[in-house]
């Protein structure tokens, strides 16, 4: 293959003429069929530069796995399945850095796809969210509930809400407190772990717990609604 030249600012690797076909190397992530067909068409477009001057493009060796990730992620949001980008990330096996770099390394106006921009809510993260951490149902039926109230308050206090995993993380957190201490039962959930996996600071989690906390009627509402969801399911089982 003839190099090119470097086009990824971050790592710089290089550029070579290419076959547009990424099928067989998705086989090992057992990807639904229509996920491996919009991950490949997403790739020939990257594999295509808007530059007439510059010859079909990919990038290979070190960075290929941010390719693979960056087109198995976007062919998801294409197909209109929500995903988390890191717990998407852990569940094929990627290292939780390959999900920032994969994202600067490919969006760039030089390559021939350009992806939507994708505004998600907490409540929109909740369920990829609670499936990747196998939380039980009445806990993802908590969850939902205290994204939803919360979002309302957010937006009836008129704040923007930026990097919603954090919040349902946070509230992941805050249900496994307070319904353990609420049944009486150890509370099991390693935050330190699910912040390794999303790539977030514990601190930043047990600062967004100090919010909530320091906004007494909002703190009080959102451990009611633990409280309910259990006492419901308690008297319905």
């Amino acid at each position: 293959m003839e190099p090119v030249g470097a086009l990824c600012e971050y790592s710089k690797p290089s550029i070579f003429r290419c076959r547009r076909e990424l099928r067989k190397e998705l086989t090992p992530y057992n990807l639904d069929d229509r996920i491996v067909e919009k991950a490949n068409s997403i790739y020939y477009q990257l594999s295509t530069s808007r530059d007439t001057n510059i010859p079909t493009i990919i990038i290979r060796a070190d960075n290929r796995p941010l390719l693979i990730f960056y087109c198995i992620y976007y062919a998801y949001l294409e197909l209109d399945v929500i995903v988390e980008p890191y717990t998407l990330a852990a569940e094929l096996g990627f290292n939780p850095r390959v999900v920032k770099r994969s994202f600067k390394c490919f969006t760039s106006p030089i390559y021939g796809y350009c992806p939507d921009v994708y505004i998600f809510k907490i409540s929109h993260l909740v369920p990829p969210m609670a499936k990747f951490f196998r939380l039980a149902d009445v806990y993802t039926s908590i969850i939902r509930q205290l994204a939803t109230y919360l979002e309302q308050e957010l937006e009836r206090h008129d704040c923007e809400l930026k990097k919603p995993q954090r919040w349902v993380l946070t509230l992941i957190y805050f249900c496994s407190i307070w319904a353990s201490q609420y049944l009486h039962i150890t509370n099991d959930f390693d935050l330190d772990k699910a912040c390794s996996i999303l790539d977030i600071r514990s601190s930043t989690v047990k600062g967004l717990m100090r919010q909530i906390e320091r906004q007494t009627l909002i703190h009080q509402r959102l451990r009611q609604i633990v409280y309910d969801v259990l006492d419901d399911y308690m008297a319905n089982d």
